[in-house]
């Protein structure tokens, strides 16, 4: 099947370069930003769940006298009704103990109805497919309201903005280069392949740069819209305004993003792509290279979203976290005097 797949697709790339790309690029890009949204999800979830329980065992430990008070109450809940001296109460756990270790009887409602299953041997398939067929409808109501719930958390508007810049400028471009190396740059020596990887590598910065610079952009002006459609403000006059006056706030932004950001991605491209790439072009046939690429550009592009919808603080927020790290270590240093 894989075999199968793997020729078909190489038919459709060469009969077809430009449209298999774009293809490839919105399939790729789609799942990957679909799988970022799944792990920030998932990754929101436990961390909802430990501060909700870190709140609760650090309110139950706070309070000696509340839980004292709450385990009195709970004991006389349990002698309501009861009054009863502390002898009687073990006399009667004694014949409790013993009446519960005698043998048990049934009685004649059970045995009947034991005799009737046993009698009629098609009541008892037709309850277990009953019970079988119940459990199957839950399960399907189950996954009913997952994929429900599923397709209400996803931010269609984010894996647009990603799909764009896949499919409109970064598969473009790189088809663009790859031609240029193929045709000047020879593909099996190993000079051609560690120039390829090295063009890469050197490529990444600008390219990487400008994706930040996008998507950035794009989060920005979409905050700015639905601002405007809060405050009911629907001229496009007053659009026009909105956004020119915010420029110096979005340039700001872009920087902040670009400087927290860029480093760690093109370090994290090079461990990824540099031992790629050389596998790719050295021991892989230049027919398959491609579905080298397209694999190993899914788990790339989950890392692309997860960087860049990864939330960046403020100059002010910088500094309020940077003065109450301070005052903690003062405080800490404090307690050891």
């Amino acid at each position: 099947m894989v075999s199968t797949f793997a020729r078909w697709y190489l038919s459709k790339l060469k009969a077809n370069p430009l449209a298999t790309n774009m293809s490839s690029a919105f399939l790729l890009m789609t799942v990957g930003d679909l799988l970022a949204q799944q792990l920030e999800t998932h990754a929101q979830s436990e961390q909802s769940l430990s501060s909700s329980t870190s709140s609760s065992s650090a309110a139950s430990l706070g309070s000696p006298r509340s839980e004292g008070k709450s385990i009195s109450v709970r004991s006389s809940d349990a002698d309501i009704g009861q009054h009863a001296p502390v002898g009687s109460m073990a006399v009667a756990s004694v014949v409790d103990e013993q009446s519960s270790s005698l043998p048990s009887t049934p009685s004649n409602a059970n045995v009947s109805a034991i005799g009737t299953i046993n009698e009629t041997g098609d009541s008892r398939w037709s309850v277990v497919a009953s019970s079988m067929i119940t459990s199957s409808q839950a399960t399907m109501a189950k996954v009913s309201t997952s994929v429900k719930k599923e397709i209400e958390q996803w931010d269609s508007f984010r894996t647009g903005t990603m799909v764009a810049w896949s499919v409109g400028a970064y598969t473009p471009l790189f088809m663009v280069i790859y031609k240029m190396y193929d045709k000047h740059l020879p593909k099996k020596t190993p000079r051609g392949i560690a120039a390829r990887v090295g063009l890469n590598l050197a490529l990444s910065f600008p390219v990487n740069a400008a994706f930040y610079m996008y998507g950035t952009s794009v989060q920005h002006v979409a905050g700015q819209m639905a601002l405007q459609q809060e405050r009911k403000q629907d001229t496009i006059a007053s659009s026009i305004v909105d956004f020119q006056l915010d420029l110096n706030a979005l340039r700001a932004k872009c920087w902040r993003k670009i400087d927290a950001e860029l480093t760690s991605t093109i370090i994290a491209s090079s461990q990824f792509w540099i031992p790629v790439n050389m596998v790719t072009f050295a021991a892989i046939p230049s027919h398959l290279q491609p579905l080298s690429v397209m694999f190993f550009s899914l788990f790339w592009n989950c890392y692309l979203s997860l960087s860049q919808h990864r939330h960046v603080p403020t100059i002010q927020q910088q500094q309020q976290r940077r003065q109450q790290r301070q005052g903690d270590a003062i405080g800490e240093a404090q307690k050891l005097r």
